[in-house]
């Protein structure tokens, strides 16, 4: 998608039905795990009850595409499933992961990866969208504000109040007027100048982002929004690297890692189009990145 659609095409994205379903569409994809339900009721232990109605209730809850929050919920529910399951039946549950494929060509998603879940003889393949950076995006930008990236010159637990008068008092981007291409960020620890990617931007947008601070700072809060919400979902991984290593699967658990983060390198990228536009109206970009922000 170029540049300069960049902004209708996610406002597109964000008000279509495509990550809707209808309760006829949600009925029937939880119909497909009550053969499940009967089988774990057969194998389960009966203290396990309750937990694994649990997971079936995570597994049959599906739309479109999902985020990587809700498919590391998915995954983790449906390994737990199979040890539950007992040793008889444990190696009956499959996942299969399908690469990422670029559908950026289409003007539609940026592109998507595929897990496929299915237990012999019980759950046909049951497929779990993910990885569309746009959406991976909105999902971010609706995390609480923190400064646990510590990109910011301040304590890391500060409430989104003090962060926000922070960056007001103190972030800036200054240009050395002999040199356009040197720059510093003031308010931004020293280690980190260089993780928050200013120096890829165009000499028009970092301009831009020294004369219009907000500007600046919508893109500083994304960036740490962006880092909290992949943090938070990579740390689940580590249960799910240990679940799949007692299943003997560490290279599904390998290949898994690898397709989360180019998620999230694509995502960044996405970000990153967002504010390197040419002739970018600032305004619009502060605007749109607010509304984003805002809880629902």
């Amino acid at each position: 998608m170029s540049n300069i659609n960049i902004i209708d095409g996610i406002k597109s994205f964000f008000s279509s039905t495509a990550n809707v379903k209808n309760k006829a569409e949600q009925s029937a994809t939880a119909n497909k795990f009550d053969k499940l339900s009967i089988a774990m009721e057969k194998w389960r232990d009966p203290s396990d009850k309750d937990e694994i109605e649990q997971h079936l209730q995570t597994l049959s809850h599906q739309q479109s595409i999902d985020n990587t929050e809700t498919v590391y919920a998915k995954l983790s529910a449906f390994i737990r499933l199979a040890t539950l399951a007992g040793e008889t039946h444990r190696h009956d549950f499959k996942i299969q992961l399908s690469p990422y494929l670029d559908m950026s060509s289409l003007d539609t998603y940026n592109g998507f990866s595929q897990i496929t879940i299915s237990v012999k003889d019980v759950l046909n393949k049951e497929s779990i969208w993910f990885g569309d950076p746009m959406y991976e995006l909105f999902c971010a930008m609706k995390v609480p504000l923190t400064n646990s990236s510590e990109y910011l010159a301040t304590k890391s637990s500060m409430s989104e109040d003090e962060l926000h008068s922070f960056m007001q008092k103190e972030l800036a981007l200054v240009i050395d007027n002999n040199d356009p291409q040197s720059f510093r960020l003031h308010g931004i620890e020293d280690k980190n100048q260089e993780r928050l990617d200013i120096a890829k931007f165009s000499l028009e947008v970092r301009q831009k982002m020294m004369k219009n601070k907000p500007f600046l700072q919508s893109f500083i809060m994304a960036k740490m929004k962006c880092f909290d919400y992949f943090s938070a979902t990579a740390s689940s991984l580590s249960s799910i690297f240990s679940e799949l290593a007692c299943h003997n699967s560490l290279e599904m658990a390998q290949s898994l890692k690898g397709e989360f983060d180019k998620v999230r390198e694509n995502t960044e990228q996405t970000l990153f189009n967002l504010f390197n536009q040419k002739n970018i109206d600032t305004e619009n970009i502060i605007e749109h990145c607010n509304t984003l922000m805002k809880k629902i």
